[in-house]
């Protein structure tokens, strides 16, 4: 999940008014596009390559190349844009002399989209079909349904926030932890669909539309605030106590770095001190994450923040900025809890507080208090590609609770399945990765 430049809404201070009048006029003229064919989501899946092989569901196979004037598809020059239409797919695609690794397919259109250093390559799909690759990218498949259910929401949530303030950019969001994990189909699984359906078209409202819905693997006890860690209130995004999470594998964690290791990161930050004699946490957040962290070497001092010092060192180094730092012979020791940037839903909490038997709506009322769940116009699949497209109204999300509670457990599972057919079968368990991995 990326740090994003957050969207002003009624906790800013006076200072940010003028911010709070243009992100309001921006989501006004962005909104209509998440009322009407707005459920297609723009996902960069791999940029800046030289060539890439397309195969389609057909077998036929394309070589897409960046020439000096555009693209060539299959040695003919079509433009600086070329789009591989959603009739023809799902789609693989891969990089042409690239590493070697997993290969997903790709629901709906796939564009590439010329640039100086190479492509864009963009895949344009219809947002529950994003919902449902990314939810193996984020989140264990085999975990509780109310944790993926929550999950879904997050990630519906977060995304059309996304696509309400990138209207005038070539993308939406892209497939890596900068934004969310979309593994295509290849994160799809019968657990994933079951959430997407029995969700459907919901989102995280706060008042002015979708809400920043943050999530990470595990706060280390109590979550950050929006504030502490991005500089910028949003009242639901604020620090919380979170219990549920000691099956986390990240609940308790040291690394070890070398005295000349840490001096290179500090390198790496602007500050030459020389060899390291003493450093230590010298300030925390609201939430008890290192704020600050200051350094002595035999060259002279320096002070940077926890988030600075983690990024340098490597998120999967140093898993959190809930942290100590003791010496230790011939270097330093931290000594931390939890894994991720620590705003908004703990992930091994919500599996947690899942296997309690709390609620998907109960998971999100915790970590996105203030928020309202709300429905959202989905687009039908009707079979003939992005152009041929039919809006259906989503039900009530209160009526829609009402129907769920005047239900069993048992029951409400075939409930859902009655009402929107068979979930897919594509996909295996995927480990999270990333900032947000559990």
């Amino acid at each position: 999940m990326e740090v994003p430049t957050v969207r002003a809404n009624a906790s800013v201070s006076s200072r940010g008014l003028a911010r709070v009048a243009a992100a309001a006029l921006l989501i006004a003229l962005a909104w209509p596009r998440l009322a009407d064919a707005g459920t297609t989501v723009r996902v960069r899946i791999d940029e800046g390559a030289a060539a890439y092989e397309v195969l389609d569901a057909h077998g036929k196979r394309h070589l897409v190349r960046a020439v000096s004037n555009g693209l060539h598809v299959d040695g003919s020059g079509v433009g600086a844009r070329h789009v591989f239409r959603a009739a023809r797919g799902p789609y693989r695609v891969v990089e042409k002399g690239g590493p070697a690794g997993p290969v997903s397919r790709f629901r709906g259109a796939i564009a590439f989209e010329r640039r100086q250093d190479g492509f864009d390559v963009v895949n344009h799909v219809e947002l529950e079909d994003y919902v449902a690759g990314t939810l193996g990218g984020e989140m264990i498949s085999s975990w509780e349904p109310a944790a993926l259910r929550a999950q879904a929401v997050a990630c519906r949530s977060f995304v059309l926030y996304q696509i309400s303030r990138r209207a005038a950019e070539s993308f939406d969001v892209a497939a890596d932890v900068s934004s969310q994990r979309y593994l295509g189909m290849g994160g799809e699984s019968d657990a994933a669909w079951s959430a997407v359906r029995a969700t459907r078209g919901e989102i995280l409202d706060d008042g002015a539309g979708p809400a920043l819905a943050a999530f990470h693997s595990a706060s280390g006890g109590r979550t950050a605030s929006a504030a502490e860690v991005w500089g910028t209130p949003i009242a639901y995004l604020r620090s919380v106590r979170v219990e549920s999470e000691d099956a986390s594998p990240d609940t308790y964690w040291r690394a070890r770095i070398s005295a000349q290791n840490l001096g290179r990161a500090l390198e790496s930050l602007g500050f030459e001190i020389g060899s390291i004699e003493e450093a230590g946490v010298s300030g925390r957040s609201g939430s008890g994450r290192a704020a600050e962290v200051r350094f002595r070497g035999q060259a002279g001092r320096a002070k940077v923040t926890g988030r600075q010092l983690r990024q340098a060192l490597g998120s999967n180094t140093i898993r959190s900025t809930m942290f100590d730092l003791r010496q230790s012979e011939g270097g330093f020791v931290f000594v931390g809890s939890g894994y991720g940037h620590g705003v908004g839903m703990s992930q091994w909490a919500a599996q947690g507080m899942a296997l309690e038997g709390v609620s998907y709506t109960d998971i999100l009322e915790k970590f996105y208090p203030g928020t309202r769940l709300a429905s959202h116009i989905e687009t039908a699949r009707s079979g003939s590609g992005p152009d041929g497209r039919s809006l259906r109204p989503i039900a009530a999300v209160s009526a829609r609770r009402a129907e769920q509670a005047a239900s069993s457990a048992s029951a409400e599972g075939s409930e859902w399945q009655a009402e929107t057919g068979r979930v897919g079968t594509l996909g295996s368990r995927v480990e999270p990765m990333g900032e947000s991995r559990p």
